[in-house]
């Protein structure tokens, strides 16, 4: 009878099990029918990523939660579509991790499954993506038995969906996904890489290339339906401050003014010479209604040249966010000004050209350091790096059913609970379910089926209510309830100045409770802000030009000042004759005008801040040519032409200025006075500090006391100075060939010194000098005299004489050997004895070392002693 059941439940089983090419994946030995979902069993993917690259290698892990175990598993891979049968490419290739606890299935193919029944929480292996693009979405399916009577297939979390991911070019944006239907926030961070440099663009470089930068980087996570830049579109007068002086301050005020379409401005500090081709950074953040991101930077120095990106799209239209996006950067032509060159003189396009991007054959000019004849593809000025760092959950509810697909229809949102607190912040919650969950399920839907939202319980006075990101407010939160007179607050503070003079800074404001013995008990109750800090941004940076008085537009207020009258101050600028801010920026034809001189060089102290200046000048065409003109007031038609200009600039620190005595050569002393002392000088062709003798005459400059005084003083100050001197061709260390100098020996092994010196010390960023300038190798001499023990007594010898050898003038000279001296014992093996000869040339005493012969003296054993003899003791 229980033959006849379990035939029937395996038979209960063939019906309901899925098949993957051909293979049954219940699990052998199993004596009941699957169990129902368990979410305690998961198969995840390393990052929890949701899409796959072709070719690429993925981490899968079989994992058990909540102190559950497995003994058994497979796993198994199907396409969504349910085609591709046959084709191995199409679902890609598992490869095996740990080969004690997986193997690949000798049943069916490119299925895994366990060694053993070892209790496991957790295995690992490696799923290899399709190789060939369009194979759609994959499913990841895992079998997991708990024990014989309990096992789990596909449901929950056992089955994990993978679709390709759209890799878009780096050069070109993605299209836009409208609607965008993604729930969660994503929070990025931007990284702007500077690409641009002598070598990148060699073409008309401006040859001072401490003026080249590109400008702070403004911009902002928007809408759909706004862009602050585009092309084809006018520049409005926020850009052409940024495109012509890299000033980012109008265009900051008119972001404000259209809150209601962006949720984060993004903002990031400049990058200047020397460090052009360095990276800055921000962070923004977006969401479904502001999915798409603009920014913008001026190309310094040029015309009215930027970069940047106009409207690029995060969302992706499987509802979820690009994880990490790389994009270059090209200049584009604000339209605001017409010069064709980096250097080109200042002269508004009259009338306003549209927003253009610059091409090898666009402009067709010469002139253009982007120019070629060729058309060839430019390289790009900078690179976009932008990389998800988080994502904020959201419950999100779906007015739009269409979003969706029918398997992930849910019924409507039940009503929302009371809010968790009765006094101050809290949290409401409401709840929905799937109109089919098996169907959601094996759909693997990823509705919202909780939404929460912000509360805040008001039965308590003097509680503020702040903003849901813990961000700054729009608007200032109101002062402390009138309910409770104990609990009020007082006024805002003003505004403390920025905490920095350029760049990026905070700036504070407070206020505090009336009633100051009831702050803690106040603030217990409900919590209010005491405190609060905004960014702003200083303008007193080197190389930001400087507003003569009157000439400039006034100082417009930040966020809540009068909006509607800076709007009309900048509608009256940008209808002005010139489209420009400042007057002086208009040439009347009338006019001439030479360009601009060079600057000046930095006038100031060494480490500190200075000025530059640079100057043109300007003529009457119609006083020069001898024309009349009718409508000639008496005034100067070119009187408001700006003749001088000046910028702020630093000086290198002083610690990078080399003293002009550390070049001086080594001179001898003519004294030669024996009392002489130690003294350090610094050899700028070897880049080494040295040292040598000096007496009461010496009169070099070049000298120090110490080798640390010297390195101080010349050494590291030239090191940092070349390390400053971008664009400029690296020059490497040059040394000689190795010199070889005679053996220490004159008769055998000895050593021999082999030095080399430094021809050509290293300059900016060159192949650095070796290390070793001297090196000891082994040498061997070969001996003149030779001998040998005879066989006619001990101790006597037989010398063989060799033909004397001409004698080099640098040779050591010697005296004849000395006889040798009295061996140093009687008998034994360790008696030796010894000669001795001169050295003539004594100058040369540094390397003729061969005065001393030593050799052994052949004895007789000594006789052994007997210890019995009475009269040792």
């Amino acid at each position: 009878m229980k033959a006849l059941e379990g035939f029937a439940i395996l038979l209960a089983l063939a019906r309901v099990i899925p098949r993957i090419e051909g293979c049954i994946r219940v699990p052998p030995g199993v004596t009941a029918a699957k169990s129902p979902v368990d979410d305690n069993y998961v198969l995840s993917v390393n990052g929890n990523t949701q899409s796959y690259v072709p070719g690429q290698r993925y981490n899968v892990s079989l994992s058990a939660f909540s102190g559950l175990t497995f003994i058994s598993f497979m796993l198994a891979l199907d396409l969504e579509s349910g085609d591709g049968d046959g084709d191995a490419n199409a679902l890609g290739t598992w490869e095996i991790a740990d080969l004690a606890e997986t193997r690949f299935s000798p049943r069916c193919p490119n299925l895994v499954e366990n060694t053993n029944t070892n209790v496991k929480t957790r295995v690992d292996v490696f799923w290899v993506a399709p190789s060939s693009p369009g194979q759609g979405c994959i499913l990841l399916r895992a079998t997991v038995m708990q024990h014989r009577d309990v096992w789990f297939m596909d449901d929950g979390f056992l089955t994990k969906r993978m679709c390709e991911e759209e890799v878009d070019d780096i050069d070109t944006q993605p299209s836009i996904v409208d609607p965008c239907c993604a729930c969660d926030e994503a929070k990025y961070e931007l990284t702007f890489e500077g690409k641009w440099s002598r070598h990148t663009h060699p073409k008309d470089f401006p040859a001072n290339s401490w003026r080249t930068r590109f400008s702070d980087i403004i911009g902002a996570s928007h809408t759909l339906d706004y862009r602050f830049w585009q092309y084809g579109e006018l520049a409005s007068e926020g850009l052409r401050e940024v495109a012509e002086h890299g000033s980012t301050r109008t265009l900051e005020s008119e972001l404000k003014d259209q809150s209601e379409h962006i949720r984060t401005i993004i903002k990031a500090r400049g990058i200047a010479y020397p460090n052009v081709t360095g990276k800055t950074f921000a962070v923004f953040r977006v969401d479904s209604n502001h999915h798409l991101i603009s920014l913008v930077s001026m190309v310094d120095p040029s015309p009215d040249w930027i970069v940047g990106v106009s409207g690029l799209e995060l969302c992706l239209p499987n509802c979820s966010w690009v994880e990490n996006k790389v994009h270059n950067l090209y200049p584009w032509d604000a339209g605001t000004d017409s010069g064709p060159s980096y250097m080109s003189a200042d002269q508004p396009q009259v009338p306003p050209d549209v927003v253009r991007r610059i091409k090898s054959n666009f402009p067709n000019d010469p002139r253009s350091p982007f120019y070629d004849p060729t058309g060839a593809q430019m390289k790009p000025l900078a690179t976009l790096h932008i990389n998800r760092r988080r994502l904020y959950e959201k419950n999100c509810e779906s007015s739009d059913s269409e979003q969706v697909p029918p398997e992930c229809a849910t019924n409507s949102w039940s009503r929302w609970d009371e809010c968790t607190t009765k006094c101050g912040p809290g949290k409401q919650y409401r709840i929905r379910e799937f109109k089919n969950p098996a169907l959601a399920s094996r759909h693997r839907c990823n509705n919202a089926l909780r939404e929460e939202k912000n509360c805040v319980g008001h039965k308590c006075a003097g509680f503020n209510e702040e903003t849901a990101e813990g961000g700054e407010p729009e608007v200032a939160p109101p002062p402390g309830s009138s309910d409770d007179p104990q609990c009020g607050l007082s006024d805002w503070s003003e505004w403390s100045s920025c905490t920095v003079t350029c760049g990026t800074g905070e700036m504070t404001r407070s206020r505090h409770y009336l009633n100051k013995k009831a702050k803690k008990k106040c603030q217990k109750a409900s919590k209010a802000r005491l405190h609060e800090t905004k960014i702003c941004e200083a303008m007193e940076c080197g190389g930001d030009i400087e507003n003569e008085g009157g000439a400039g537009e006034p100082e417009e207020e930040q966020a809540g000042g009068d909006g509607g009258g800076s709007a009309e101050k900048r509608s009256i600028f940008r209808n002005f004759e010139s489209y420009s801010q400042h007057r002086e920026d208009y040439i009347p034809p009338v006019c001439g005008v030479t360009p601009w001189s060079d600057f000046s060089p930095c006038m100031g102290p060494c480490g500190g801040h200075g000025k530059r200046q640079r100057i043109r000048k300007v003529w009457n065409n119609n006083q020069v040519y001898g024309v009349t003109d009718p409508n000639d007031d008496g005034q100067d038609p070119c009187r408001h032409i700006k003749l001088h200009e000046e910028v702020n600039c630093t000086n290198p620190s002083c610690d990078t200025i080399v003293p002009g005595f550390c070049y001086d050569e080594l001179t001898d002393s003519p004294c030669r006075d024996n009392d002489v002392a130690n003294f350090w000088y610094y050899d700028h062709v070897s880049d080494q500090c040295a040292i040598y003798w000096s007496d009461r005459c010496d009169t070099n400059r070049n000298k120090f006391k110490s080798k640390e005084e010297c390195e101080e003083t010349c050494r590291l100050p030239r090191h940092k100075q070349e390390l400053q001197h971008d664009g400029i061709p690296a020059i490497d260390c040059v040394v000689s060939d190795w010199v070889s100098h005679s053996c220490n020996a004159s008769c055998g092994d000895g050593f021999q010194l082999r030095t080399r010196r430094v021809l050509r010390t290293p300059k900016y960023g060159g192949k650095p000098c070796p290390k070793h300038l001297v090196r000891l190798d082994r040498c061997y001499q070969r001996c003149d005299d030779m001998y040998s023990i005879s066989g006619r007594g001990f101790g006597e010898r037989r010398h063989v004489v060799r033909a004397p050898q001409p004698e080099p003038q640098d040779e050591c000279r010697y005296s004849e050997w000395s006889a040798w001296t009295p061996c140093t014992a009687t008998c034994g093996d360790n008696a030796v004895r010894q000669r001795t000869r001169t050295l003539m040339n004594t100058d040369l005493s540094f390397k003729c070392k061969d005065r001393v012969r030593m050799e052994k003296c052949v004895m007789m054993p000594c006789l052994l002693t007997s210890n019995d003899d009475p009269e040792r003791w």
